[in-house]
């Protein structure tokens, strides 16, 4: 039951973190919003309550002394795998990275290089299994501060523009991938050309 790093090359030398055969996830608040379906088949999307934009900070001579194993009771449901019933969390140092952040379709922004440099003030965060978590970060960017550690950048500016837009539309709807029922459904985002006069 060692604590163990493993350190992704191909994605931007992220690393993930192993206890026995168990990894590791951010805990995350998670919000439940109806997006639909059936009163007997509703339909839910879960949105994150808390920050969940950390990289971590580890001790790189000693990684496994950077996380501390805290053992709660058995939950009384038999069901370990929640955010209230996980007998086992990691607590472990993290900062924020304020560049990464969600995309305009409400996904989490590709990572980018370690090790990421951040001026934000270091936090205790607390990982639990993945099995847990429904909103996951799972392979984590490391934090530094040595010459190499890069700031990571602003995502890139929306791709479309209009030279007007009705104020129930959006201009990201020309390309979200999403296709209406009919042509007066309001329950995706949409754009649209109405006849428009510059008063």
């Amino acid at each position: 039951m060692d604590i163990r790093l493993r350190r992704w090359e191909k994605n931007q030398n992220s690393v993930s973190v192993d206890r026995g055969p168990l990894t590791y996830s951010l805990k995350i608040g998670e919000k439940y919003v109806r997006e639909g379906g059936t009163e007997a088949w509703p339909a839910w999307e879960i949105h994150p309550e808390t920050p969940w934009n950390y990289g971590l900070v580890i001790d790189e001579r000693n990684p496994a002394a950077s996380f501390e194993v805290v053992t709660r009771e058995w939950p009384p449901d038999n069901m370990p795998f929640t955010h209230q019933g996980t007998p086992i969390e990691l607590r472990a140092r993290g900062k924020r990275i304020p560049e990464w952040k969600l995309d305009r379709l409400g996904l989490v922004g590709n990572l980018q290089p370690s090790p990421a440099r951040s001026d934000e003030p270091e936090e205790t965060i607390t990982l639990i299994p993945m099995g847990a978590a429904r909103l996951r970060v799972a392979s984590f960017p490391v934090i530094g501060d040595a010459p190499e550690a890069v700031r990571w950048q602003e995502p890139p500016a929306e791709p479309a523009s209009a030279s007007h837009c009705w104020e129930g539309d959006v201009v990201t709807a020309l390309d979200d991938k999403l296709e209406p029922k009919s042509s007066s459904d309001g329950s995706i985002p949409r754009f649209t050309w109405w006849d428009h006069k510059v008063e």
